[in-house]
């Protein structure tokens, strides 16, 4: 059984909606769908939050009205059935933000349940897509993430409680799944103790995915974005950086915890013991070969990568590979491990520096 999770600019809007329906259709075994928000919702979210923290009520409001706006134009685009289930939703959503409104003191359990709205809305419209798409030939379901996502009270970057979702996950997916059931359900939030809403950190919809494909344990996880795969440099800048076909879970590890931004630095943790395979691939391009993460690879390389932070005085970049104690690099090193060395390089221009250092070390 498979879980995918499509990030915010696969569902951005109603065509890309339609485009991830299409590799749910395609995807034999797939069994769960988890969904971010749509591109900049968040953000646009914390915006809304600032400007309550602010007093600015006005700004708030307005802030809000567009947010609505759009998805209602994406909801009429996909189709009428939409309507009144996102109305209803709209309905409850607007109830919670008038409470917040008269809050006095905002604290950081008010901004993560503002957040969760974003979730919330995009959640939705998938669900309801779908269930027209497959109309009687498969039910498909939508599940609070808050109902399994179980974590501690650290709100903004809760920590998970692995036992606990374990056992609300079986109780709310085992039997559905063993029946050919579709499950669509949220990313990056869950719940506390007190059934508080909390968010597992920005970007943290790939955790939530790992962590529901440990509990219930999945076949593999499918990451669905708009690159076809992890590259050993920002395809962005480097525009002659290689694809990596295959990745071990610790590789991965260090390229996103030193700045590559395709996987969420906690995603693979989950997946370890169990060892559950886990693809990057393209929505647009979903025959397409991505990239593989699992436990060990066939054809390990010397140098897999490298990675750079900006800082005001600098760059941090990180080489990425069993082979970097083999390189003989002049530049003040700030970091090391079994397979990276991080590297401070002061001043000048950031994308010339990495492709510098990118045609010196991997050309």
């Amino acid at each position: 059984m498979i879980v995918a999770k499509f990030g915010g600019s696969s569902v951005k809007d109603a065509s890309a909606m339609r485009s991830c329906v299409k590799v749910v259709k395609t995807t034999p075994g797939l069994g769960v769908v988890i969904i971010s928000a749509t591109y900049n919702t968040t953000n646009e979210l914390e915006k809304l939050y600032s400007s309550l923290v602010q007093g600015d009520l006005t700004a708030a409001n307005s802030q809000w009205v567009q947010i609505q706006e759009r998805h209602l134009k994406m909801g009429q685009e996909l189709g009428e059935y939409c309507l009144g289930p996102f109305q209803v939703l709209m309905d409850s959503l607007n109830f919670k933000l008038k409470e917040i409104f008269t809050v006095k003191e905002l604290g950081s359990r008010h901004r993560d349940l503002i957040l969760s709205f974003g979730e919330q809305i995009s959640s939705l419209l998938f669900q309801l897509i779908l269930k027209e798409e497959f109309k009687s030939e498969r039910e498909v379901h939508l599940v609070p993430a808050t109902s399994f996502i179980k974590t501690d009270s650290s709100f903004g970057l809760a920590i998970p409680k692995p036992e606990s979702i374990k056992l609300y996950s079986e109780g709310l997916f085992r039997e559905g799944l063993r029946n050919g059931h579709l499950f669509v359900t949220q990313g990056f939030i869950g719940s506390d103790g007190n059934d508080q809403v909390t968010t597992l950190g920005r970007e943290g919809s790939d955790y939530s995915a790992t962590l529901l494909a440990a509990a219930i344990n999945a076949s593999e996880v499918h990451i669905w974005t708009d690159v076809d795969g992890i590259y050993s440099a920002d395809p962005n800048i480097i525009k002659t950086a290689k694809k990596l076909k295959e990745l071990t879970y610790d590789e991965a590890t260090v390229l996103a915890s030193a700045g590559a931004k395709v996987l969420f630095p906690k995603t693979l943790a989950p997946l370890r013991d169990q060892g559950i395979p886990l693809r990057v691939g393209k929505t647009e391009n979903p025959t397409g070969e991505g990239t593989w993460i699992r436990s060990s690879v066939e054809n390990p390389n010397d140098l897999i990568g490298i990675t750079a932070k900006e800082r005001s005085d600098g760059l941090i970049l990180t080489l990425v590979g069993k082979g970097v104690y083999n390189l003989d690099i002049e530049h003040s090193e700030i970091d090391r491990g079994d397979i990276f060395r991080s590297f401070y390089h002061q001043g000048g221009e950031n994308e010339e520096i990495l492709g510098l250092w990118y045609k010196r070390y991997f050309s």
